[in-house]
């Protein structure tokens, strides 16, 4: 599927890479490696409370991070054409990247309860959340994308069979390249 309006594009990549950023963050937390994930970020802003949520809640998170997310695709769309697509993924992680890094600084300066003393391994988890939601969201704009779609259509990191020469034969019904 392709998608040519560039800000539409942009929202869907960016939905995209915060729902898989999102859930992903759910694994680290019930693995018992980290405290919070990205979608508890969310609904202790949406909410004002601190964990626990309830399922529900947590449901609306993943899908309010999603939008926001959304929102960092639309600009991370516009931003290309000025900063180019040359090491596309290494630009949209570093982009979605910074949203995460801004949460944290905001929540820091507000002092808001329930996101402050994180151990190391939920900040690195929530990093790795935030840069698998800037990985996937650019691999979904490129897929989206009318240039390079048909080209990852056939190139899906796997080994092509090579092209085989063929001669043209002539059968006649043209007119040869002498006349």
């Amino acid at each position: 599927m392709t998608i040519n309006d560039r800000f539409t594009r942009g929202w869907i990549a960016g939905v995209c890479g915060g729902f898989i950023g999102g859930t992903f963050g759910f694994l680290p937390k019930y693995m018992g490696i980290s405290t919070m994930n990205l979608a508890d970020w969310s609904a202790i802003l949406i909410f004002g409370r601190t964990p626990p949520f309830s399922i529900a809640d947590q449901v609306y998170a993943v899908i309010v991070l999603a939008g926001s997310t959304g929102i960092v695709g639309i600009i991370f769309a516009f931003l290309l054409p000025l900063i180019t697509e040359e090491n596309i993924y290494f630009k949209g992680w570093v982009i979605f990247l910074i949203p995460w890094w801004m949460i944290y600084l905001v929540t820091a300066l507000a002092r808001t309860e329930g996101t402050l003393d994180l151990s190391v391994m939920t900040t690195i988890s929530n990093g790795i959340g935030a840069s698998v939601s800037g990985l996937v969201a650019v691999y979904s704009y490129r897929l989206l994308d009318p240039q390079s779609s048909t080209a990852m259509n056939y190139s899906f990191g796997l080994a092509q069979p090579a092209a085989k020469r063929t001669e043209i034969q002539n059968y006649g019904d043209k007119d040869s390249e002498e006349d």
